[in-house]
């Protein structure tokens, strides 16, 4: 903002003229959906072409809701595309990261199958939600039941576990920690 300032309710004023502020709209999400279902490739696949044709359907759009005075107000317009299968599997890859590093103190290793992390895209990932429902199906498909088995005693300290799909659930089974794979510090694998 070039010469802004806030004024709080009590009435007292606060330079704003070094202030970012991010605004977050769904402007284009029906100019996306049409574009994703009219026959373009799918999420970030080369939906638009390429990303400035994307930047100039947008910036139409927006100028379809928001006022002149508003949009000149606003110094840069960010886009995001829609994720690609191969950003869903780096979101799965950070979760399941997380998971066994609080693992890690019980010195349990786990790695997981393409069809495991599969199944977690599957039921984590919304066209409408994007990746957001992702950390839920985590927590519902590969957390709750570990933490189930655990107090069932099915799984013990130490252990290094392969974790695959079977069918519509996650499967742990045991493997010989001298076969660990080079990845297993972390936990995930492709």
């Amino acid at each position: 903002l070039e010469d802004g300032r806030l004024t709080d309710s009590l009435g007292r004023q606060i330079d704003f003229r070094n202030t970012i502020i991010i605004m977050t709209s769904n402007v284009a999400e029906q100019l996306l959906m049409r574009q994703t279902s009219m026959g373009f490739a799918a999420a970030g696949a080369g939906a638009f072409g390429d990303h400035e044709k994307m930047r100039e359907k947008v910036l139409e759009e927006a100028k379809k809701v928001f006022k002149p005075e508003f949009l000149n107000r606003i110094s840069d317009i960010v886009f995001f595309r829609p994720l690609a299968k191969t950003d869903l599997f780096r979101i799965v890859d950070i979760e399941l990261s997380k998971f066994t590093k609080r693992l890690a103190e019980r010195k349990i290793e786990l790695t997981f199958s393409p069809e495991a992390k599969e199944l977690l895209i599957e039921k984590g990932y919304d066209e409408k939600m994007g990746a957001r429902p992702l950390r839920r199906a985590v927590e519902h498909y590969l957390e709750d039941p570990f933490a189930e088995s655990l107090l069932k005693g099915e799984i013990q300290d130490g252990q290094n576990l392969h974790v695959i799909r079977k069918g519509e659930i996650l499967d742990f089974t045991a493997q010989d920690p001298s076969a660990s794979s080079p990845s297993a510090d972390t936990g995930v694998t492709s």
